[in-house]
């Protein structure tokens, strides 16, 4: 009789013990390979840490592929605490005008070239040092929807909910681009607001 009812009491405890295992099991992360060589495919690891968004398919320019920093460079914050402006309200860059896909690196350059405020987006990115690296940059508007398109979308990268920052200025140069991650809108408005930044960075492959 006894012994019937020291294994009724363990009944529990192992039922709670096993479904913990499982539990554990299902929610295990999959492994981050990070690939130090390519070829390298969207959606990829790459030498940085990061995602990879775009393949140009050549080495033209000095560069084949687009990595997307494996985390913002503002914080997870709700209420815009330590987000950034784009900077410089009022200022015109003409030459951070481009929003095609390769033009980010030039925007940015332009940007902190015109712009010397602190705590700006194109310097939150420049400043990044992520895998050891030193040529991150604010992306430009087509590259910014790589990241909403390639990642965001499919999960990945840690990307959060609401505006981001694009190193692109509208053609009047009074506003600048952002994509609205809720509903992947882009949009334009004065430079102020405080949104989130997102890096990237151009590479070669190694040959």
């Amino acid at each position: 009789m006894e012994k019937r009812k020291a294994t009724r009491a363990l009944m529990p405890l192992t039922i709670v013990l096993s479904a913990l295992v499982l539990i554990s099991c299902a929610s295990a992360p999959p492994p981050i390979i990070v690939k130090s060589e390519g070829p390298y495919a969207i959606g990829d690891r790459g030498p940085a840490g990061g995602w990879i968004i775009y393949d140009k398919g050549d080495d033209s320019q000095g560069w084949r592929y687009l990595e997307a920093a494996p985390e913002d460079q503002t914080p997870a914050s709700w209420r815009h605490q330590g987000l950034v402006k784009w900077g410089c309200h009022g200022t015109s860059i003409p030459e951070a005008r481009r929003a095609a896909v390769g033009a980010g690196m030039k925007n940015t350059k332009a940007i902190l070239k015109e712009c010397d405020e602190p705590d700006t987006a194109a310097r939150k990115c420049a400043e990044y040092r992520g895998g050891g690296k030193s040529d991150w940059f604010l992306p430009s508007l087509d590259e910014l929807n790589l990241i909403y398109t390639h990642l965001f979308k499919q999960g990945l990268g840690g990307l959060r909910l609401g505006e981001y920052w694009s190193s692109s200025e509208t053609g009047n140069g009074r506003y600048a681009w952002n994509i609205n991650f809720s509903n992947g809108k882009q949009l334009y408005c004065n430079k102020y607001p405080a949104y989130r930044v997102r890096a990237v960075r151009a590479f070669m492959e190694k040959k």
